[in-house]
């Protein structure tokens, strides 16, 4: 079951249905990592400089020092940010899954409210993931392992909060979370697995918002998730 959303997933995903939401996501994006980009550098050139100019100088080495701390720290910003911009449209998604399948009744949209929640709910998850994914590269053996079962643990779960959340109240999705807790780890490993995949791994959270909206509607009459 859990294979079938994926590939369900996989397939909407290039979709002409949501070709327009992954656009602005990736446009949204793509602005607000341009504008973290030209702030942080004024803040790099004029406190670095300000303060260790002495040992920075003022040329090639300072320009390349300065560089690189931008594309690191962009690069813990990129998930987190493309995660809270891409959740704006988790409802556009999860309706394009839900009208795919004709016997099911449509889940109500999220409030602006609750959207917010998750949007901030989403950045922290996925900026703790990768803070927890730096430090591990300093364990070599058991850092790949650890990132994906931290990973997994996670993103299934917070997803699939989202797509349990347009059909049912906070407690009842909690519920759900813990009684399906194993197959949504397996489910979130995936996900993990989507994320590291080279350029649309940006596309993650479209992705997983679909995948865990076509898993939902797979849970056959009694509530059940096959692995």
């Amino acid at each position: 079951m859990i294979v079938i959303a994926a590939q369900r997933a996989f397939n909407h995903l290039f979709s002409q249905k949501l070709r327009g939401v992954v656009f602005k996501s990736l446009g949204l994006s793509i602005l607000i990592l341009a504008g973290f980009w030209f702030l942080l550098e004024k803040l790099a050139v004029t406190y670095l400089m300000s303060n260790f100019s002495t040992w920075l100088g003022d040329g090639f080495f300072a320009s390349l020092f300065i560089g690189l701390l931008l594309v690191i720290a962009l690069g813990f910003l990129l998930a987190p940010v493309t995660a809270s911009i891409a959740s704006i449209f988790l409802d556009e998604v999860a309706q394009v899954v839900e009208d795919s399948y004709p016997n099911s009744k449509m889940g109500r949209e999220i409030s602006v409210l609750e959207s917010t929640k998750l949007a901030i709910k989403f950045a922290f998850v996925v900026l703790f993931a990768n803070i927890v994914g730096l430090f591990l590269l300093w364990v070599p053996g058991i850092n790949l392992v650890i990132f994906f079962i931290i990973n997994g643990f996670l993103l299934g779960r917070e997803y699939f909060q989202f797509a349990s959340m347009r059909f049912h109240n906070v407690g009842e999705t909690s519920g759900l979370i813990q009684t399906h807790s194993t197959p949504l780890f397996f489910a979130g490993l995936l996900i993990a697995g989507f994320m590291m995949i080279p350029l649309i791994g940006f596309l993650t959270p479209i992705f997983a918002a679909a995948m865990m909206a076509h898993l939902y509607q797979l849970m056959d009459e009694k509530g059940k998730i096959a692995v």
